[in-house]
């Protein structure tokens, strides 16, 4: 599949993302270059520079020469880069020093959103604390979607460190915020995520126990496979009512005859129905995966994790 002005914006997120080869990203410039239009909706993209892996910055011997020359899309991945040590010694030391000598630079580098939860509260509260604190915070400044951030959680049990927590969701908001969900979407991935850790979600050894646990969050469940347009694919978790829920209201209509009696069966629907958007009500599935298969990649450390639902080749049984 190459690059069009049906699916550039899938083109564009992936190499946001760091999911392009070098090949890949080279067709997606080319292709760009080929379509000025496009090209000014894209903010941020550097097109001379639209290499993967740490080719994607200025190089580290002219990083500090160049930081004013940085686009905000530049210095956001280093930064996103930096919390994530994936900068080496030399080049972080270079960030950082460039950080110091700009104040506007060091406020959005260390810009923290910090949440706290009350002691003693059971699932469904603690999924209602987290959402409306997420809520709240994105709704009182509209530009944070914008912005690199740690997002910190406090008055966990003792028994869950904060900073474990913290670091889960860092790979989630960088993943959704760019991504068309409603505020209210990433306040119940960064819930879920919540709900699953302290019920100590992802330590399970085998399929059966996280499925176990999973359904004592969310209800009876399913274990799902899916992939992307471009290969790349994940597994994750979702509760059967929410996929019953999600279903298109014309799906028995779309089903052969012989399998009328399986629309009531999500297990036996996957098995006839490969394709997302021939099974289910888009935004609705949209939702799912923001509050469930989502938190479930990342509790479970799928690599790589598929954000984008819109993307989605293939969702079914694994």
């Amino acid at each position: 599949m190459k690059p069009d002005r049906s699916n550039y914006e899938i083109w564009v997120v992936d190499w946001l993302d760091g999911n392009l080869s070098e090949q890949q990203a080279e067709e997606l410039k080319v292709f760009l270059t080929e379509n000025p239009d496009l090209k000014d909706e894209i903010d941020g993209i550097a097109l001379v520079n639209l290499k993967s892996g740490e080719n994607l910055f200025p190089g580290k011997e002219s990083l500090k020469k160049s930081s004013d020359k940085l686009t905000r899309q530049q210095f956001e991945h280093l930064c996103i880069a930096c919390l994530e040590n994936e900068l080496g010694h030399e080049q972080k030391a270079e960030l950082l020093e460039m950080i110091g000598n700009d104040d506007s630079k060091k406020r959005e580098f260390e810009l923290t959103l910090k949440l706290k939860l009350k002691p003693c509260l059971n699932v469904e509260e603690v999924r209602k604390s987290v959402t409306f604190g997420v809520k709240q915070i994105l709704r009182s400044d509209p530009t944070v979607r914008f912005k690199t951030v740690d997002w910190v959680l406090t008055g966990l049990p003792e028994s869950h460190p904060q900073e474990d927590l913290n670091k889960t969701f860092r790979p989630v908001w960088n993943g959704m915020r760019r991504l068309p969900y409603a505020d209210e979407e990433i306040a119940d991935a960064f819930a879920s995520i919540t709900i699953l850790y302290i019920a100590g979600f992802g330590g399970e050894t085998t399929i059966e126990g996280q499925m176990k646990k999973f359904s004592e969050c969310f209800g009876d469940c399913i274990r799902v496979g899916f992939a992307n347009l471009d290969g790349s694919d994940s597994r994750g978790l979702a509760a059967r009512e929410s996929f019953r829920r999600a279903l298109r209201s014309d799906i028995a209509e779309l089903v052969l005859l012989k399998y009328k009696e399986s629309v009531d069966d999500i297990h036996e629907l996957f098995q006839i129905i490969y394709n997302p958007r021939l099974m289910f009500e888009f935004n609705e599935f949209k939702r799912i995966f923001a509050r469930e298969v989502i938190p479930a990649q990342v509790m479970l450390q799928r690599s790589p994790i598929l954000f984008n639902p819109a993307q989605l080749m293939t969702f079914g049984n694994p």
